[in-house]
């Protein structure tokens, strides 16, 4: 008998549908644990009334929107940090600012 055919042979029982939503829960509690770290900021008081499905949308969009929102640098380190374990490298400011509006956009309606 085989162990490593073994494996592979269980592994390619997941179907593609499985690993997406596998892939999605992960992203959801990364983003669940930046909003709990995030809600530190007196700008960031309404985060939890934003799901972090709709986070994650944010981050997944490509437009940039240019605005002119100035935050602490520490506050874009959590991007940062967000970023890498989400996709594995850091973004931009610009689309950290993005994504920073759109949050502000739901939080201060």
């Amino acid at each position: 008998m085989d162990l490593e055919n073994d494996e592979i042979d269980i592994r390619g029982d997941i179907s593609d549908d499985i690993m997406f939503e596998i892939e999605e829960n992960y992203n959801l509690n990364v983003i669940s644990n930046f909003k709990k770290t995030i809600i530190n900021y007196p700008e960031f008081y309404g985060i939890n009334n934003i799901s972090s499905y709709e986070i994650l949308l944010f981050i997944e969009e490509d437009n940039i929107v240019k605005n002119k929102i100035d935050l602490d640098k520490e506050v874009f380190d959590y991007f940062d940090d967000l970023y890498l374990e989400l996709f594995g490298e850091v973004s931009n400011f610009s689309k950290y600012k993005t994504v920073v509006y759109k949050i502000f956009n739901r939080i201060y309606v």
